[in-house]
């Protein structure tokens, strides 16, 4: 089995309470010792997304040092403005940050916050494509962080 459908299946377990199935766990630690390994690069940057979003969702591993070396990889390719190199999905990389309770992901997403008002379209979204899912996601991140009323 490919590594994307490995972080769906740990992402939907953990979601929907088999997070401490002892199968789940296997796979979890597997992938946890390879991104320490491999210094928070699982593999390329859109495939490793998909190990963060599986790694944010579960209590034990959200603050791994696998997803605090993933971190340290994102602070180095942020922009000034908050943004991250195209290959690193935008909206999708904020949404996962606001799962997370750590001080490294809060720097990263107060600079991608102060990006937003740029991104925002004249209707109120975010995206030119997907509009109705990246306003979710950015909304989500941004009740996450008590950034709304």
């Amino acid at each position: 089995m490919g590594v994307t459908p490995k972080c769906a299946i740990l992402f939907l377990a953990t979601i929907f309470g088999k997070e401490h199935d002892a199968r789940v766990i296997r796979v979890y630690e597997m992938l946890r010792i390879n991104g320490e390994d491999k210094e928070g690069k699982w593999c390329t940057w859109s495939c490793s997304y998909n190990f963060l979003r599986a790694f944010v969702v579960h209590l034990r591993y959200r603050d791994s040092k696998a997803v605090r070396l993933f971190l340290s990889r994102l602070e180095e390719v942020q922009k000034a403005d908050g943004s991250w190199p195209i290959r690193i999905p935008f909206y999708q990389t904020m949404n996962a940050l606001g799962h997370l309770n750590l001080a490294q992901s809060d720097n990263l997403l107060e600079r991608a916050f102060r990006r937003l008002k740029e991104k925002q379209n004249r209707d109120g979204t975010w995206g030119s494509t997907q509009k109705e899912w990246n306003t979710f996601l950015i909304v989500h991140a941004l009740q996450r962080k008590s950034h709304l009323l």
